[in-house]
């Protein structure tokens, strides 16, 4: 084990946050409830690119007549993004958020943890609503999305 995945246990430990851990791969996994069901967030040293890693995962059936009003959704959304960004694997039902910070060696500090693992919870409490609106309300990519900006600006 290296240092940076140490302080990531250490951190989950410190938090108190239940987590399945992979030593192999350097990797925990976590369950979150979020505004519409549980989101899991695998967090990950990345030794090969010096990256610590955050990526949620929830799964999300989509009908094919609304794909393509999901992939524009997630276009806008992740053009509108700082950092990190959505993509929807339809064969598997998978949404997925993904985001990553470069390591300074082999350090790992607990800003990083709560910010990548916050962020990923985060754009999903936030963008999932638009989402499911476009799924199941009918609703058009860019107004979903303009009502989920108008209540975060409230």
């Amino acid at each position: 084990m290296n240092t940076a995945y140490e302080k990531l246990l250490s951190r989950m430990k410190q938090l108190q946050i239940g987590h399945w851990s992979n030593d192999e791969q350097q990797a925990i996994c976590v369950d979150f409830p979020g505004i519409v069901g549980s989101y899991r967030v695998f967090a990950r040293i990345n030794n090969e690119v010096g990256q610590f890693q955050a990526t949620g995962q929830l799964r999300l059936c989509v009908s094919k007549g609304c794909q393509s009003g999901v992939v524009e959704s997630i276009r806008l959304v992740n053009s509108a993004l700082p950092c990190g960004g959505f993509e929807m694997n339809f064969e598997t039902s998978e949404l997925r958020f993904e985001t990553a910070e470069t390591l300074l060696g082999d350090r790992l500090e607990n800003e990083t943890v709560d910010r990548l693992i916050g962020m990923t919870r985060e754009a999903f409490d936030i963008y999932l609503p638009a989402i499911l609106s476009v799924i199941y309300g009918n609703e058009l990519p860019s107004d979903a999305l303009q009502q989920v900006e108008a209540l975060r600006i409230k």
